[in-house]
C-alpha cells in the first residue's frame, strides 16, 4: 500500500511537471513577438528539439536577441561572441548586480558557441601541479585557467571611477610577490561588493553641485538668456533656460517673471507666428492680384485660403489650383490624411488622435474615414490638401516612376493605372474633378449616367413635370410603366395634370425606380441542398468508442443550461433546463447518450459533482452497459467540466 501511494504521488507529480512545461512554454511563447515566433519556427531544430520544451526556448530566444543566423560562418559566431565578452563593461550608473548579470550571459555565451572552457596551454604547463600526460589533473588546470582569466576581465571591465583602486593595489601586490587576485568570479564579484567606491568618484556629485551655486565673477559667464522655441525649453530651467537645474534651485529666480526664458519663449513663438501669418498674406494679396476673378473659389465653406497647413507656403502661392481637389502622393508622411469630403465616405469618430506637426503649427484629427481602393484614412475638415501616404500606398499597390517615359508616378490597382503628375512647386498629385490622370488596361469601360447629367438635357419646367409624374407614380403604388400610361390615357384618374409625356420625361430623368427595382425583382432559384456529412473510418470510432463525459450545470443570463463534453473527442453539447429538477436531467443525458449512439460511440463513463447524485444514479443503472458514474469529493469539482463552462460563458460574453 505505501507503494502504491507512492507511485501513485510520483505519477501526479510527474503530471503536474509535463503540464508546467508545456504551459511555461506557452507563457514564454506568447510574450515573444511576431517576428521572434517566426525567427524561431525558421530553425530547423524548432519541431525536434524546441518545441514544448522551454529551456531550449529560452536558449533560442538568447542566442536570437544576439543577432542568431541559421546558416552563418561558425568562426564569425566565434569571434562576435569574443568581442561581446571583452565589450561587455560596466556602464555609468550601473550596479554591481546588473553588471555581473550581463557578464555572466556574455561568459555563457562564448562557452557554448566553443563548447567548453578556453584552454590556455602555456599558462596551464607553467603550474607547479601540472603533470605531463595525466588526464585526471589537466581538465581541472584547463578549467581554473578559464576562471582565473574570467575574474580578470570581470575586475578590469568594472567602472574604473567606482573600482579603480582595486585593479591599483592588486597591481602592487603581485608586484611586492603577493598574488592577491581573485580566482573565481565570486570572489571577484565579493571584492568589488565589499569595496567602498573611490573619494573621486564620491565627490564628484557634490563638486558638480558647488561649481553650480558657487558665485562667478560676472566675466566667467554669459547671462544672456539663448533665444529658445517652446519646445526647446524641455528639460531647461524655465528661469535662465540652461540645463542642468531646475528653476527653484537657479540663482537668477529672483528676476520678474517676465524676464523668464519660458515666458520670453512663448513670445518668440507667438512672434514668430505673425510673422509667418503675415508674410502668407502678403503672398495671397500678390496672387489674387495676378488671378482673375472667375479663378477665385465661389465655394464658402472652402477654408483652404485662411487655413496655413502642411507646407502652407507651397499651397497659398498656387491659389490658382484648390488645393482640396488635389490628391497628393507624399513620400515625407507616414500616414494618409484627407480634407474634402467628397473624396471619402463613411466619415466616424476614432478612438485614437492623430497630431500631425506641420509648417503651419499641430493639426489633431479625431476622424476617420474611407477611400475607395485605399481602406481607412484620416480625417480633418481643416486640412488644406488631401494626402496620400507614399509608405502606405506601396503596400497596396505596385508603384513605378520612370522620367525618361513620363514624368509621373504610376500606381497599377487591379483595374486601371493611375497617375500622379507633378505639380508647379514639384508636388505630385490627383485632381479627379478637371482632369483624368488614369486609363484602363484592359480596354474595357462602364458608362454611368447620374440624374445630374440627365438634367442638362431638358428644361427646368421640363424637371418640375418629371417630378410630379414620379410623385403620381409613388401615389398609385409604384405600378408598371404600361398600367400607368394606360390609367392615364382612359383619364381613370380626375383632375390630373400628368400626362404620358411626363412619364416618359421622369424615366429619362430619374430613371428606374429603386423602391420598384428591389420590390419587384423575382426571387432567384436557390442552390440545391448538398449532403456534406464526412464519413469517419472505422478504424477512429473503434479506437474512441468508449466515451468519458463530463457534466455540470451553467447559467447564463440567469438561465440555467447542463453543459457536457467529452475526453479525447471533446464534442461539446449544452441543453436548456426550464427547472434544476431531476427529469430535466434525465431527459438532457438521454438525449446526449443517444447522440454519442447515433455516431458509433457509447457513453461509459460520466464525470460530475456530487448535486447530481440522486438525478444521474437512476439513468446510469438503466443503460446497457450501465454507465459508471464517478461524483467528485467535497469542496472538488471536474477540471474538464469547469474549464468548458468558462469557454462557453466567455463566447457568450463576446458574442
Amino acid at each position: 500500500m505505501e507503494y502504491k501511494a507512492k507511485l501513485s504521488e510520483a505519477l501526479h507529480r510527474s503530471r503536474i511537471y509535463d503540464d508546467n512545461l508545456v504551459k511555461s512554454y506557452a507563457l514564454i511563447w506568447e510574450r515573444c513577438n511576431t517576428a521572434m515566433q517566426s525567427r524561431l519556427e525558421q530553425r530547423t531544430d524548432y519541431e525536434s528539439t524546441i518545441y514544448n520544451d522551454p529551456i531550449e526556448l529560452l536558449q533560442a530566444i538568447k542566442e536570437h536577441a544576439l543577432n542568431h543566423q541559421e546558416t552563418p560562418y561558425e568562426m564569425s559566431i566565434i569571434s562576435d561572441a569574443f568581442r561581446a565578452l571583452f565589450g561587455t563593461k560596466q556602464r555609468e550608473g550601473e550596479n554591481l548586480q546588473e553588471y555581473t548579470r550581463r557578464f555572466k550571459t556574455s561568459k555563457e555565451i562564448l562557452e557554448s558557441h566553443i563548447g567548453a572552457p578556453l584552454i590556455l596551454q602555456k599558462y596551464v604547463e607553467s603550474r607547479p601541479t601540472y603533470v605531463s600526460n595525466n588526464d585526471a589533473v589537466y581538465p581541472t588546470l584547463v578549467q581554473q585557467a578559464n576562471e582565473q582569466l574570467m575574474a580578470f576581465i570581470y575586475l578590469e571591465n568594472s567602472d574604473r571611477k567606482k573600482y579603480g583602486s582595486v585593479l591599483n593595489n592588486l597591481n602592487s601586490q603581485k608586484s611586492l610577490g603577493n598574488d592577491q587576485y581573485p580566482k573565481t568570479l565570486i570572489e571577484s564579484n565579493n571584492v568589488l561588493g565589499s569595496h567602498r567606491f573611490d573619494k573621486n568618484h564620491r565627490n564628484t556629485g557634490q563638486s558638480k553641485k558647488d561649481k553650480e551655486s558657487s558665485p562667478k565673477e560676472p566675466n566667467q559667464e554669459n547671462d544672456t538668456i539663448p533665444p529658445l522655441s517652446f519646445a526647446q525649453m524641455e528639460g531647461k530651467c524655465y528661469c535662465c533656460g540652461k540645463p542642468g537645474h531646475k528653476s527653484p534651485t537657479c540663482r537668477h529666480k529672483s528676476k520678474p517673471k517676465d524676464e523668464w526664458a519660458i515666458n520670453k519663449a512663448e513670445i518668440n513663438q507667438q512672434q514668430q507666428y505673425a510673422q509667418t501669418n503675415k508674410k502668407i498674406e502678403e503672398i495671397e494679396v500678390v496672387t489674387k492680384k495676378s488671378e482673375p476673378e472667375a479663378s477665385v473659389p465661389s465655394n464658402a465653406d472652402d477654408t483652404s485660403v485662411n487655413t496655413v497647413g502642411w507646407a502652407g507656403a507651397h499651397y497659398q502661392m498656387l491659389q490658382s489650383l484648390d488645393m482640396r481637389d488635389e490628391i497628393l502622393l507624399d513620400t515625407a508622411s507616414s500616414t494618409s490624411l484627407f480634407g474634402n469630403q467628397d473624396y471619402v465616405a463613411g466619415i466616424e469618430e476614432s478612438t485614437r488622435k492623430l497630431e500631425l506637426h506641420t509648417n503651419g503649427g499641430p493639426i489633431v484629427s479625431n476622424k476617420t474615414a474611407s477611400v475607395d481602393k485605399l481602406g481607412k484614412v484620416w480625417y480633418n475638415k481643416d486640412s488644406v490638401a488631401n494626402i496620400f501616404s507614399f509608405a502606405e500606398m506601396r503596400k497596396k499597390y505596385r508603384i513605378t516612376y520612370d522620367s525618361d517615359t513620363e514624368d509621373a508616378f504610376i500606381v497599377h490597382t487591379p483595374t486601371r493605372l493611375v497617375r500622379f503628375k507633378p505639380l508647379k512647386n514639384g508636388l505630385y498629385s490627383l485632381n479627379s474633378k478637371k482632369e483624368t490622370h488614369h486609363q484602363t488596361t484592359d480596354g474595357k469601360f462602364q458608362m454611368v449616367n447620374t440624374m445630374e447629367e440627365n438634367k442638362k438635357f431638358f428644361t427646368p419646367r421640363q424637371f418640375e413635370r418629371a417630378k410630379i409624374a414620379r410623385d403620381l407614380f409613388h401615389s398609385l403604388g409604384c405600378p408598371s410603366l404600361k398600367n400607368l400610361k394606360g390609367a392615364i390615357r382612359m383619364n381613370l384618374i380626375r383632375d390630373n395634370p400628368v400626362t404620358t409625356k411626363d412619364v416618359d420625361l421622369a424615366e429619362h430623368i430619374f430613371g428606374p425606380d429603386v423602391g420598384t427595382v428591389k420590390g419587384k425583382t423575382t426571387r432567384r432559384k436557390p442552390l440545391p441542398i448538398i449532403n456534406e456529412h464526412i464519413e469517419i473510418p472505422e478504424e477512429l470510432i473503434s479506437v474512441q468508442e468508449d466515451i468519458t463525459l463530463a457534466i455540470d450545470g451553467i447559467t447564463i443570463n440567469s438561465l440555467k443550461f447542463l453543459s457536457t463534453i467529452s475526453r479525447n473527442i471533446y464534442y461539446r453539447t449544452v441543453h436548456y433546463m426550464p427547472t434544476t429538477e431531476a427529469k430535466n436531467y434525465q431527459t438532457n443525458i438521454m438525449d446526449v447518450c443517444g447522440v454519442y449512439r447515433r455516431g458509433g460511440f457509447q457513453v461509459t463513463d460520466i464525470l460530475c459533482d456530487n448535486e447530481f447524485h440522486a438525478a444521474l444514479d437512476p439513468i446510469a443503472a438503466s443503460q446497457n452497459p450501465p454507465i459508471t458514474m464517478h461524483y467528485a469529493a467535497a469542496q472538488e469539482h471536474v477540471p474538464e467540466a469547469e474549464r468548458n463552462n468558462r469557454v462557453i460563458k466567455e463566447q457568450s460574453r463576446a458574442a
